[in-house]
């Protein structure tokens, strides 16, 4: 299940049974600041999960008796949802990061390069963790605080905390290696004879 496909039907779940209403919701409480909401159109997610048999539509008509297509949940939908957050408790920690497979290849760079790189990633990161901080800091005392949110945005910050620590002291460790730009260019001149050899063999 996508992460839109779990916040929508989370929102049909709590009660919010017309498209337009969980578009509304998803927009005033800037979801989108922590999840990754991506889909063209809500009606689209809708059928979708129609077709999986987690909700269904109805006919209803609002105060003005105009005609509306409602949601709710199935049971099957219920469950789906109760399984998946168990799930999610005891599944592996996502560790691979598209940094990673930089620091893999780390000898197709220089050593300015990779300084550079790092910088870049320190000054971002601080900007988005001061962004997600601010935020905390503005609500934490406001009742439209919620529970969940509080978690959510905790979680970041401390992530974002750890990524910072982490990069800067990857900084300090590349500027320990003496002569870093030959000992890239030893590693990436190894990497290729062993490919070499098992080509070969």
């Amino acid at each position: 299940m996508t992460d839109s496909e779990l916040t929508m039907l989370s929102f049909i779940q709590d009660g919010l049974n017309y498209s337009y209403i969980i578009e509304k919701v998803i927009e005033g409480k800037k979801l989108r600041d922590y999840f990754e909401l991506s889909f063209s159109s809500i009606y689209f997610l809708t059928n979708i999960l129609e077709k999986k048999n987690l909700v269904e539509t109805y006919p209803s008509f609002g105060k003005k008796k105009v005609g509306k297509k409602a949601i709710k949940i199935t049971e099957s939908g219920s469950e789906t949802l109760k399984r998946y957050f168990t799930d999610k408790f005891s599944a592996k920690p996502q560790l691979s990061h598209p940094l990673d497979y930089i620091l893999y290849h780390c000898h197709h760079f220089t050593s300015q390069e990779l300084k550079t790189g790092l910088n870049k990633y320190i000054k971002e990161s601080e900007r988005v963790y001061l962004y997600y901080f601010q935020k905390y800091e503005d609500k934490k005392n406001s009742d439209s605080l919620e529970i969940g949110e509080k978690l959510v945005l905790k979680h970041f910050i401390h992530r974002l905390k750890g990524e910072i620590e982490w990069a800067k002291e990857t900084k300090i460790y590349l500027q320990s290696i003496k002569n870093l730009d030959e000992e890239l260019e030893k590693q990436k001149r190894n990497i290729s004879e062993y490919f070499k050899r098992l080509i070969l063999e």
